[in-house]
């Protein structure tokens, strides 16, 4: 993975746990919840590093959730340190409290 997709990524995550902080429906997530916050920022890097998928279907009412092979995952998780850091170094430039 090159460097800009892994900062576009890691801003993207940054901006999905800012939004989820100001959600209403979810009050476990906000500024104080910096092992939340930790915890999503992990996750999220790894699906956009890894390269999960899902699918949903309105017609089966069904998703279908696509993996890569395990070689892949094993060689992905280098690029999935570098992208958590990435996201997190982003997260803390732009989050205004440094947690």
């Amino acid at each position: 993975m090159d460097i800009g997709t892994q900062v576009a990524t890691g801003a993207f995550i940054s901006f999905l746990i800012q939004q989820l902080k100001k959600a209403e429906s979810l009050p476990w997530i906000n500024a104080q919840s910096a092992k939340i916050n930790r915890a999503l920022a992990i996750v999220g890097s790894g699906i956009g590093t890894l390269g999960i998928h899902i699918a949903c279907s309105n017609v089966t009412h069904s998703c279908q959730l696509t993996w890569i092979s395990g070689t892949a995952i094993l060689l992905g998780l280098k690029d999935w340190a570098v992208q958590f850091a990435v996201t997190h170094g982003w997260y803390k430039a732009t989050s205004g409290n440094g947690q």
